[in-house]
């Protein structure tokens, strides 16, 4: 018999203290690759430009979803079949800027045929999360409202977090909380705004929701999600929204245009689209001149820029250059960061769960400009 005891030592060391906060990009393809890599592979370059490759890609595997966070976040999955996964950032591989990275069947219990629709970030401090709800979007146009505290214990095997319909998939989901608005923006340049409280918070995670907004056109779907400030003596009008086509194509326009009704409307107009831009809307969310954009397209390109670049114009406008695409290809995938030299490492990111105010008023230390960029 052994005679020495082993015990677990007072002093043990956390194998998260020995990770490095910073904040990286994550790349997540349509067939099921993830890969994380430092921000600052990706150098800056004026409006217009080709970018670089983000991504190497098969005929039948693109870019799917983009976003950026701090290592030690929270990285919670929905799937196509309504099942929630988490991991931490730095669980997922660091990989090179041409790798496809690791298969996600490596990293979450997945079914064969179950694959990643929407990913959430949520911050490593979770007393800031106590009084957040979440709000789930779908692609027929649907919102439900629940309590944070319902997704708190997952199980190894994933939870169940929306019931969908045939046809229908998770197009987002996010933190909210009762004095914000949702912004819901449809693939053919429509967008709906209304309060928060709109939506009651429903007690189970089986149910199905309501409306959010009725399509007027046949095919339409919703695109994406928002949740946007809202000030005590009315709507912000420092905020802007950066509305991005398939095309390349952006324009930025003040939130305060879109003005606030009640839901299951048809909306507004969101963009003016043409052949020339895309025809399709691909992402709209919030942004200041402070902050940079990542484009991404389904070839595996990728691009960097300044959102100072980008003027502020009407609704209805079909935007200028962004991204000069390849041919067949589109842009999939938009994210924005701050840069974390000035920021406090964890507003950062679309998807950003505490909604600090001051996140949007941070000063952004832009990198220095590739020597190789292309003129505006």
């Amino acid at each position: 018999d052994r005679r020495t005891d082993i015990t677990i030592g007072e002093n043990e060391i956390n194998i998260e203290d020995m990770i490095q906060r910073s904040i990286v990009a994550i790349t997540v393809s349509n067939t099921g690759y993830i890969k994380r890599q430092s921000i600052d592979t990706f150098k800056t370059q004026r409006r217009g430009g080709k970018g670089i490759i983000g991504m190497q890609t098969k005929d039948e595997d693109h870019v799917e979803h983009l976003f950026l966070a701090c290592t030690h976040d929270y990285i919670m999955f929905f799937t196509n079949k309504g099942q929630m996964h988490w991991l931490k950032v730095y669980e997922i591989p660091e990989a090179q800027r041409q790798s496809r990275g690791k298969a996600m069947v490596n990293l979450l219990p997945l079914d064969k045929d179950e694959t990643i629709s929407v990913v959430m970030r949520l911050p490593e401090d979770s007393e800031k999360l106590a009084d957040l709800d979440v709000m789930f979007a779908t692609s027929h146009g649907t919102v439900r409202r629940n309590n944070l505290s319902d997704f708190g214990n997952i199980r190894s095997n994933g939870l169940i977090a929306m019931k969908l319909g045939e046809g229908e998939k998770l197009v987002a989901v996010k933190p909210c909380r009762e004095d914000e608005d949702i912004l819901l923006v449809s693939r053919y340049g429509k967008a709906i705004r209304f309060e928060v409280p709109e939506v009651r918070v429903f007690s189970g995670r089986t149910s199905t929701g309501v409306r959010g907004i009725k399509f007027s056109k046949k095919g339409d779907e919703v695109i994406s999600m928002s949740v946007l400030r809202r000030e005590s003596g009315g709507e912000d009008q420092g905020q802007s929204l950066l509305c991005v086509s398939a095309g390349g194509f952006g324009k930025r326009t003040y939130a305060a245009e879109y003005r606030t009704t009640g839901r299951g409307g048809q909306g507004v107009i969101n963009m003016d689209l043409t052949d020339k831009n895309g025809g399709e809307v691909v992402a709209t969310f919030p942004v200041t001149d402070d902050h940079h954009v990542m484009l991404v397209t389904d070839g595996g390109q990728l691009i960097r820029l300044p959102v100072d670049n980008i003027r502020n114009t009407s609704r209805s406008t079909q935007g200028v250059t962004l991204f000069r695409v390849g041919k067949g290809e589109k842009v999939v995938s938009v994210a924005w960061l701050i840069d974390e030299d000035e920021g406090d490492g964890e507003d950062v990111g679309e998807d950003d769960a505490v909604h600090a105010a001051e996140s949007s008023d941070d000063a952004s230390q832009a990198p220095e400009n590739d020597s190789s960029q292309n003129q505006e």
